[in-house]
C-alpha cells in the first residue's frame, strides 16, 4: 500500500532531524514550549490561541520560531517531526 503524500512528508522530517522533545522543549522559549505541548495534545491553532489567549497569528509565529529553531521549516513538517517522536515514543496522537 501506497502512503500518502503527507505521510511521507513527515517521515522525510523525522529522518532528518534526531532531536528528542526534551532536546526541544531545551531550545524553546516558555511560550514556544506551551504551544508545542499543545500541539503534542493534537490542538488545532485555532484550539491553541483560544487557551493561551493569544492571536491565532501568533501561534503560527511560535510555530515558525518553533521550526527554525528545529531546522524545520513550516507548520506541517513541525506537525509531522511531533508526529513520528510521539508514534516513537508510543503515544497516540
Amino acid at each position: 500500500m501506497s502512503k500518502n503524500l503527507s505521510e511521507e512528508k513527515a517521515e522525510d522530517t523525522s529522518e532528518n532531524n534526531d532531536l528528542t522533545l526534551l532536546d526541544a522543549f531545551i531550545m524553546l522559549s516558555g511560550a514556544q514550549s506551551k504551544v508545542l505541548s499543545l500541539m503534542m495534545e493534537g490542538k488545532t491553532n485555532s484550539e491553541i490561541a483560544t487557551l493561551l489567549r493569544i492571536s491565532k497569528k501568533t501561534v503560527a509565529n511560535h510555530i515558525t520560531e518553533i521550526g527554525k529553531k528545529l531546522n524545520l521549516q513550516g507548520c506541517g513538517k513541525v506537525r509531522g517531526w511531533l508526529k513520528h517522536i510521539m508514534k516513537q515514543n508510543g503515544a497516540n496522537s
